[in-house]
């Protein structure tokens, strides 16, 4: 009888893809637990005037679940427009939302000229040269109408060098919205 022949770097590849627990998930078959957490933030998605604050110390999962969520209400009701920005140590409420209304597009039809017409995309960012105000935000994103509940999810938030951006940054000392 023959013996089989193993490739064991073809193992450990496969082994080395099937468990990275340093790494966030961003499958929702890999993704277990939190019913809790997950319960309260569609609850707080789908009434409108909430809003939600995920929080925690480093490797909890927060990053999972903010991975995930937007395939948690998939074939529900409820649609969401999840936006998702990395927060760096320089970033302040101005760089925040400017990357955040960035991810927000649209497309726009431009005469070219001699009948020609180009379609290009625009974001919500494009009109605000120079600041973004608490009112600009509200503004933009109430602009989608009711359409979408919009989930904006600042990840690393606590890499922030600011201690002013992190204390302020939903106000802007323009009251809460």
């Amino acid at each position: 009888m023959a013996k089989a022949s193993i490739d064991w770097n073809a193992l450990e590849s496969a082994i080395r893809k099937s468990f990275s627990p340093a790494a966030p998930i961003d499958q929702r078959q890999l993704f277990a637990g939190r019913n809790a957490q997950i319960k309260r933030l569609l609850d707080a998605i789908s009434e409108r005037g909430r809003h939600a604050v995920l929080y925690g110390e480093r490797g909890v999962g927060k990053t999972s679940l903010t991975n995930i969520f937007h395939m948690l209400i998939e074939g529900t009701e409820q649609r969401v427009l999840p936006i998702r920005v990395q927060s760096a140590p320089q970033d302040d409420y101005v760089s925040l939302w400017r990357k955040v209304l960035r991810e927000i597009t649209y497309p726009v039809t431009e005469n070219q000229g001699y009948g020609k017409e180009t379609t290009v995309s625009r974001s919500f960012a494009d009109p605000y040269t120079d600041k973004i105000t608490a009112d600009d935000v509200v503004r933009s994103l109430r602009s989608l109408g009711n359409s979408f509940s919009v989930v904006v999810i600042f990840d690393e938030f606590d890499k922030i060098d600011s201690i002013e951006t992190k204390k302020n940054d939903v106000t802007y000392n323009q009251g809460s919205f």
